[in-house]
């Protein structure tokens, strides 16, 4: 009986502890530009630096349908464009470098898969220990997204070189691989989402991409 009499009040506390940090969040001061964060969250950014590895190399390539990248791979299956070091600026004006592969037959309006890490997007690489040979192309960059079967089956994808990865600007930190960063401040313990979205020069809507290079 008398869990039956605490049943009403046990439920009202779970939904306050459901609602209450949804509506937090859902409030306007959490969906700043980082040059709009108030002084009392006390965010510092640090400086941005260049840690280029392998040299820019910007431009477009028709990767043509029947070549072979890797010993033991398949033959591409069809034409793809593969466009190189596209410049990214990020919303605190960080600059990040990314390859962009897309189907020749129909390079606009596709949706995209972003392959967000740090392990460099240089191709062709080999296969990971586990995938057989036969099965892999070698246009992935590490543990990414197979270019040679997505292209071919309609999507785009997209290597970036994340911020502090190879050329990319900025500073990286271990385990911060994330289209929004969450900083916590030492003062007040708040926290601020760090938005680093790509503006890729792609228009994205409800998950398809159009890109407006050449």
């Amino acid at each position: 009986m008398r869990s039956r009499r605490l049943f009403p009040y046990l439920m009202v506390i779970v939904t306050m502890c459901i609602l209450l940090p949804a509506y937090g969040y859902s409030r306007e001061e959490y969906n700043l530009l980082p040059s709009e964060y108030p002084a009392e969250w006390g965010v510092i950014f640090g400086q941005t630096q260049k840690t280029g590895i392998y040299p820019l190399n910007p431009g477009t390539s028709i990767l043509t349908k029947g070549t072979v990248f890797d010993a033991g791979g398949p033959a591409l299956p069809c034409d793809i464009i593969w466009n190189r070091d596209v410049p990214v600026t990020l919303r605190d004006g960080t600059v990040i470098y990314t390859d962009i592969f897309r189907p020749a037959s129909s390079p606009t309006d596709l949706p995209a898969i972003i392959a967000w890490s740090p392990y460099g997007k240089s191709v062709p690489t080999a296969p990971e220990p586990t995938v057989p040979a036969a099965w892999f192309s070698g246009l992935a960059k590490g543990e990414g997204p197979d270019a040679a079967f997505w292209c071919c089956n309609g999507y785009a994808v997209v290597n970036p070189d994340v911020r502090g990865a190879y050329n990319s600007e900025a500073i990286s930190t271990i385990g911060a691989w994330s289209t929004r960063v969450t900083a916590m401040t030492s003062s007040s313990g708040r926290h601020a989402k760090a938005g680093v979205t790509a503006r890729l020069r792609l228009r994205a809507t409800r998950g398809s991409l159009s890109y407006s290079g050449t």
